[in-house]
């Protein structure tokens, strides 16, 4: 009897083992994917997005739903910073689609009232943005959702506003960033970053410092334009490579001269 007792013990350490090794197989064999939001700047106090589900899409077809962070989110509240919204462990495969599933409570608050972002579609709206994202084995891999805040809300008429949302899915392992900081600190306005064939915007921090992420390679034009009474400005030539930071430092705005003259008189 005791010989049965000790032969079934080791049958359930063995597949106690076999289990263990399966599932550590299986996490070998899966890469890991966080999903950030990234946004500029827009011409709002806040734009709230109500974010349900992240997916992906593989070359296979198949579609995975990752562990999503359902929230309400200010993309304004960012600055060009991410904020991870969903991670999931994938097989090596091919990412050629992210799908974003938008919930139905989208505002916008400007002059601080708020009122309702218009979704083109009635109920949930279903965004689909291409990349082309391999996930190896045990690889750690980090994609941006980048809104264009700029060019994806319209006014229609007075109080509506209508959200045609413009964004990419960017492999971040692939772009670089832009920082500086904005002296005479606490200015309104916009950063751009403008390339041939694509342009980004940043808005400016309290204290005056800004950062453009999810850049391609290549060379940039970075524009400082204020709100108030500062006149702009561009440096031209700024080279941009995959996976670097370049730091513009301290970026002196000069007041309009036609100010200056009328402060002298006062």
């Amino acid at each position: 009897m005791k010989s049965t007792n000790y032969l079934m013990i080791i049958m359930i350490l063995v597949m106690m083992i076999t289990s263990c090794n399966e599932d550590s197989n299986e996490t070998l064999n899966n890469g890991f994917l966080n999903v950030s939001l990234v946004a500029g700047a827009a011409q709002f106090n806040s734009v709230n997005l109500d974010i349900k589900t992240v997916k992906v899409k593989n070359s296979d077809g198949a579609v995975v739903s990752l562990n999503t962070h359902s929230a309400v989110y200010n993309l304004l509240s960012l600055n060009n910073d991410e904020l991870q919204v969903a991670t999931g462990q994938l097989d090596s495969k091919q990412i050629v689609e992210v799908i974003l599933v938008l919930g139905l409570n989208n505002t916008v608050v400007k002059n601080d009232v708020s009122y309702p972002l218009i979704l083109p579609e009635s109920g949930e709206m279903v965004l689909h943005a291409p990349i082309h994202k391999t996930v190896l084995p045990g690889s750690s891999n980090f994609i941006l959702l980048n809104f264009d805040l700029m060019h994806s809300i319209t006014s229609q008429t007075a109080g509506h506003y209508l959200f045609q949302p413009v964004f990419r899915a960017i492999d971040d392992s692939l772009t670089g960033t832009i920082t500086g900081r904005i002296v005479p600190a606490g200015l309104h306005g916009t950063v751009r970053a403008v390339t041939t064939d694509h342009i980004t915007f940043s808005s400016i921090s309290p204290t005056g410092q800004f950062r453009i992420r999810g850049l391609m390679p290549g060379n940039y034009s970075v524009s400082v334009i204020p709100e108030d009474t500062f006149l702009s400005k561009t440096i031209n030539n700024i080279k941009v490579d995959a996976g670097s930071s370049v730091d513009l430092g301290l970026i002196r705005i000069e007041e309009h001269c036609d100010f200056c003259k009328i402060k002298e008189r006062l």
